[in-house]
Protein backbone atom coordinates (compact mmCIF):
# COMPACT_ATOMS: atom_id res chain seq x y z
CA UNK A 1 0.00 0.00 0.00
CA UNK A 2 2.93 2.48 1.25
CA UNK A 3 4.53 1.91 -2.53
CA UNK A 4 1.42 2.60 -4.43
CA UNK A 5 0.97 5.85 -2.75
CA UNK A 6 4.15 6.79 -2.75
CA UNK A 7 4.05 6.13 -6.39
CA UNK A 8 1.07 7.85 -7.32
CA UNK A 9 2.05 10.61 -5.04
CA UNK A 10 5.61 11.27 -6.40
CA UNK A 11 3.96 10.80 -10.17
CA UNK A 12 1.54 13.84 -9.78
CA UNK A 13 3.67 16.33 -8.08
CA UNK A 14 6.07 15.97 -11.16
CA UNK A 15 3.35 15.89 -13.71
CA UNK A 16 1.55 18.86 -11.89
CA UNK A 17 5.05 20.68 -12.41
CA UNK A 18 5.64 19.75 -15.71
CA UNK A 19 2.10 20.40 -16.74
CA UNK A 20 3.06 24.66 -15.03
CA UNK A 21 6.42 24.72 -16.78
CA UNK A 22 4.64 23.43 -20.01
CA UNK A 23 2.29 26.33 -19.46
CA UNK A 24 4.34 28.82 -19.04
CA UNK A 25 5.98 28.10 -21.78
CA UNK A 26 3.18 28.14 -24.31
CA UNK A 27 2.78 31.56 -23.19
CA UNK A 28 5.82 33.05 -23.47
CA UNK A 29 7.18 31.30 -26.36
CA UNK A 30 3.32 29.57 -28.10
CA UNK A 31 1.85 26.43 -28.08
CA UNK A 32 4.65 24.07 -30.76
CA UNK A 33 7.32 25.07 -27.85
CA UNK A 34 5.22 23.46 -25.36
CA UNK A 35 5.30 19.94 -27.13
CA UNK A 36 8.25 17.93 -25.34
CA UNK A 37 6.57 18.42 -22.17
CA UNK A 38 3.67 17.56 -23.26
CA UNK A 39 5.41 14.46 -24.54
CA UNK A 40 7.03 13.72 -21.59
CA UNK A 41 4.02 14.11 -19.37
CA UNK A 42 2.56 11.03 -21.15
CA UNK A 43 5.17 8.96 -20.74
CA UNK A 44 5.37 9.27 -17.20
CA UNK A 45 1.46 9.03 -16.73
CA UNK A 46 1.40 5.31 -18.53
CA UNK A 47 4.44 4.44 -16.91
CA UNK A 48 2.46 5.51 -13.39
CA UNK A 49 -0.26 3.05 -14.33
CA UNK A 50 1.68 0.42 -15.15
CA UNK A 51 2.90 0.52 -12.05
CA UNK A 52 -0.07 1.30 -10.32
CA UNK A 53 -1.84 -1.50 -11.95
CA UNK A 54 0.84 -4.17 -11.17
CA UNK A 55 0.49 -2.98 -7.91
CA UNK A 56 -2.98 -3.45 -7.05
CA UNK A 57 -2.88 -6.81 -9.14
CA UNK A 58 -0.30 -7.70 -6.29
CA UNK A 59 -2.27 -6.25 -3.23
CA UNK A 60 -5.47 -8.23 -4.53
CA UNK A 61 -3.56 -11.48 -5.04
CA UNK A 62 -2.41 -11.06 -1.43
CA UNK A 63 -5.71 -10.23 -0.20
CA UNK A 64 -7.13 -13.55 -1.56
CA UNK A 65 -4.30 -15.70 -0.89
Amino acid sequence: IVTLLINSSITIMIVTRLFIYRKRLSEVLGSPNASPYTAIINILIESAALVVICDLFFLISLALN
